[in-house]
């Protein structure tokens, strides 16, 4: 999965659920925690 696609992934599920761990995350798009917390910011 490209970073971009990811990043929107991302920024999907936290408006569909308000909150949303860096586990979980994680899990959905295939990837680490240090990812998805460097996509975060």
């Amino acid at each position: 999965m490209f970073a971009a696609e990811r990043r929107q992934l991302i920024l999907e599920m936290v408006r569909a659920n308000g909150a949303v761990s860096l586990r979980e995350l994680a899990r959905v798009v295939q990837t680490s925690e240090v990812t998805v917390r460097r996509d975060v910011r």
